[in-house]
């Protein structure tokens, strides 16, 4: 069989864009909702021959390199990651893993893997039949996973004792890597997230992030990205939009991009590029008309973008200013001159005039809840000032404490967001339990990053506390 018919092979058409499934994971509500955003399917079983491993890589990349890629989703629950550290796979293991990395792919884990855990499945060691383990929404049993023999649970750990170590050994590594590890503990919380980033990717969805009301520079940062994606549509010609999702605490601002903008790592050099830009029609308007005439705009349409950005970004440095003065004054009235003097530079950062998409970092600006002014926090007054209408618990500000040792401050500034949309009520249900996922994925990951066990930056009560928020995991 050629690879175009193997890909084509239920009724795929080779023009759509797929979704590859990777394990034993399907109902007819996610295939209903594949087909309904008006895409096709492929699912491939792990518990199979290295070759079709390889196959798996190669119908990825095929699907990768013709931009009909919609998603990788490769469900792993504790059987399926014993089974992937069968020796059988140690030639193509590398391979596979590798692929999901460069696809962006979805890897869902049992939670209890995360800990360190290796419990067996329950029908390995109890019979339960399938409708009882619908109603406990306990995961599938994978293809071959089902045994006449029940093992008790001892013998059960005592048989696989040299597996379990390989295995949690290779989640290490896989927490290591730049993946998407998706935490779960039943069926519906993979359903969930699977339903997210199908519309996602139907709608070209590749960043949110909150801004709660009220923050330091939140009403200029939403000038700069309706400056920014003008820019992109109207003299890049990007098909890049920001959308704005508005509640009576925060706005989520909704990144959406095709071709060329579809990404953190695209969105980071639009920015650069914009910033670029700007100060060189600020600068020299001449030769940023010249570059606009270049790319194919006309000279009298280039003159008037020139100018136009010209004059948007002097009002913008205008309105920061007057912003970082007004909430200069905010600080005064309750800080004695010399204290905020000191702290101003943390306090209120300015963005650099130059450089205007330096407003995402000042945004996600954690300080006021970690600094610390003559041995007391600042008060509220002043936490308000500077963050706007959210309070911060002693378990957030662990949690942000973690997100700001991370190094890639984009990825900070989504794991903020997500953290502000969890604690604004007015946000979806079902995206609440999302950002719990993602947090949670974050979370078990610091201590990896710190060099540190679980319990030693306290993960287990962060868990616990941001499943109490939405009322249990």
């Amino acid at each position: 069989m050629s690879k175009e018919s193997e890909i084509v092979k239920g009724g795929l058409s080779e023009a759509r864009t797929t979704v590859l499934i990777v394990g034993d994971f399907t109902h007819e509500g996610l295939t209903a909702k594949i087909q309904g955003l008006g895409f096709d399917v492929v699912k491939k079983h792990l518990r199979s021959s290295p070759a079709n491993w390889l196959r798996i890589v190669e119908i990825a990349n095929t699907l990768q390199a013709e931009g009909r890629l919609a998603v990788i989703f490769a469900y792993l629950p504790t059987p399926s990651l014993l089974h992937l550290v069968h020796s059988q796979y140690d030639e193509v293991r590398g391979a596979l893993i590798d692929c999901f990395e460069k696809a962006g792919a979805l890897l869902f884990v049992h939670e209890d893997n995360f800990t360190g855990k290796i419990e067996p499945a329950p029908w390995e060691i109890t019979e339960l039949d399938e409708e009882t383990m619908e109603r406990l929404d306990m995961p599938w049993p994978t293809d071959t996973a089902a045994s006449s023999f029940v093992y008790t649970r001892e013998r059960w750990l005592e048989d696989n004792a040299g597996c379990i170590t390989k295995a949690l050994d290779f989640l290490n590594e896989l927490q290591r890597r730049k993946l998407a590890l998706v935490p779960f503990r039943k069926r519906s919380d993979v359903t969930l997230r699977m339903f997210e980033a199908l519309e996602d990717a139907q709608a070209g969805v590749f960043l949110r992030l909150y801004v709660p009301h009220g923050r330091y520079q939140s009403e200029q940062f939403e000038d700069f990205l309706t400056m920014f994606s003008r820019y992109l549509r109207d003299v890049e010609g990007k098909e890049f939009s920001i959308d704005a999702n508005r509640t009576l605490r925060g706005t989520t601002y909704i990144f959406k991009g095709r071709g060329d903008v579809v990404n953190v790592e695209e969105l980071q050099e639009a920015a650069n590029r914009f910033d670029r830009f700007l100060a060189l029609s600020e600068s020299d308007p001449h030769a940023a008309t010249k570059m606009l005439e270049q790319a194919g705009i006309s000279s009298t349409e280039a003159a008037f973008a020139v100018s136009k950005y010209a004059r948007g970004l002097r009002r913008l440095n205008m309105e920061v200013r007057h912003e970082f003065q007004r909430r200069r004054l905010v600080l005064n009235q309750n800080l004695e001159s010399e204290l905020l003097d000191a702290k101003e530079a943390v306090l209120l950062p300015m963005p650099m005039e130059k450089a205007p998409s330096s407003l995402f970092a000042v945004v996600g600006n954690t300080a006021p809840v970690t600094i610390n002014i003559e041995g007391s926090t600042l008060s509220g007054v002043l936490v308000q000032a500077i963050n706007g209408n959210v309070n911060y618990t002693v378990e957030d500000k662990r949690i942000i404490g973690l997100i700001e040792e991370i190094g890639d401050k984009v990825e900070a500034l989504r794991l903020r967001s997500e953290l502000d949309r969890l604690k604004d009520k007015a946000t979806q249900p079902e995206e609440r339990r999302t950002a719990v996922q993602k947090l949670k994925s974050f979370l078990y990951g610091a201590a990896k990053y710190a060099g540190a066990k679980i319990d030693e930056v306290g993960t287990e009560l962060l868990i616990k506390y941001l499943e109490q928020i939405i009322g249990g995991g």
